[in-house]
């Protein structure tokens, strides 16, 4: 299911510039335990969210306005994807906006941090900060 989600993301929902998405699903995950029909799309569109959400932490930590404008700009489609839609939470009072994306386009940035750690292991696993490599825990 990862590949196939992957191979057929919206082309509204692009990656950072530079980044692509993994050829395969984590070598975790074995279909034949986890069954869960829609987890090769949580894995691709946790991805895609994590990328974005690195590259406005980074675009922050240099000062860089218009690209954390930009990354934000895509993570603002996170709650109107239909995947969001059908597998994550429902959001009827825009929580993801207040709680993230308001603070962060005013220069707070905890809560981005916070959900950064907590939900992109995979991604980060994928792409190690700077000085890491990805067989290092």
């Amino acid at each position: 299911m990862y590949v196939t989600t992957v191979k057929h993301f919206p082309k509204s929902l692009p990656l950072p510039p530079g980044q692509s998405f993994p050829t395969e699903a984590p070598s975790t995950w074995n279909p034949k335990v986890i069954t869960e029909s829609s987890y090769g799309e949580n894995i691709a569109y946790f991805y895609w969210r994590c990328s974005w959400s690195d590259n406005f932490l980074k675009a922050y930590a240099a000062s860089d306005e218009a690209g954390q404008s930009a990354a934000l700009d895509q993570l603002e489609k996170w709650t109107k994807t239909s995947f969001f839609r059908e597998h994550v939470v429902e959001d009827p009072n825009a929580g993801w906006e207040q709680l993230l994306i308001a603070p962060a386009r005013l220069g707070d940035v905890t809560m981005m941090r916070n959900f950064d750690t907590s939900d992109c292991t995979y991604y980060r696993q994928v792409n190690p900060p700077a000085g890491r490599s990805s067989g290092h825990s």
